[in-house]
């Protein structure tokens, strides 16, 4: 099975920076990857309006947690 995305260039606003330092192994503008579970969980507890991906078909240790609707992962208010 083979899963794309092509969502083209859609302005987001910022909901706000998660301050976890080394705790997430990728830590884009828009998606979170987690080594597990729990921190994933914790992240998603401090900012509800995030989407805890289920990790069906991804490889081991890959928990995504996304940013909800057009929001991102940076200072609020501001765009990317």
């Amino acid at each position: 099975m083979i899963v794309t995305s092509d969502h083209g260039n859609v302005q987001a606003t910022g909901a706000g920076r998660l301050a976890e330092g080394v705790l997430a192994d990728m830590r884009g503008q828009r998606v979170r990857v987690y080594p597990e579970n729990a921190l994933r969980s914790k992240a998603h507890e401090k900012f509800p309006a995030t989407i805890e991906w289920p990790a069906i078909g991804l490889p081991p240790r890959y928990e995504p947690l996304l940013a909800d609707s057009r929001t991102a992962f940076v200072h609020e208010a501001r765009s990317s």
